[in-house]
């Protein structure tokens, strides 16, 4: 289980962990597969003015988080229509989170640390 890591610039990265479907940067932990829509998703994590990390855009990237968007396979469900007859519906359905898919850009420290 892995993610894909790019290091941005040249410079000191925070140290960050990985539990499953979890990252963990500093003192911030971020449940990745809750964060999954249909739509690409970008987290950025930085730090504030007084050296705090954040999730959002503070005075220093830290970190970039992008998860793609949700993927689709199909299942078939049978049903009944009015008059008993049964049809065979093919459904979208949500394929489990792969966090293999997600990338981390890494941002030198800057400020604070």
């Amino acid at each position: 289980m892995s993610l894909e890591v790019i290091n941005i610039n040249e410079g000191d990265k925070i140290q960050w962990d990985i539990q499953e479907n979890t990252i963990t940067l500093g003192d911030l932990t971020i449940d990745l597969s809750a964060r999954e829509k249909d739509i690409p998703i970008t987290i950025d994590i930085s730090r504030d003015s007084e050296g705090n990390l954040i999730e959002g855009i503070g005075d220093f990237y830290i970190a970039n988080i992008i998860i793609p968007p949700r993927r689709y396979g199909k299942t078939v469900q049978i049903i009944t229509d009015a008059e008993g007859n049964e049809i065979n519906q093919t459904i979208p359905k949500a394929l489990p989170f792969d966090i293999n898919r997600v990338k981390l850009q890494l941002w030198a420290m800057g400020g604070n640390q």
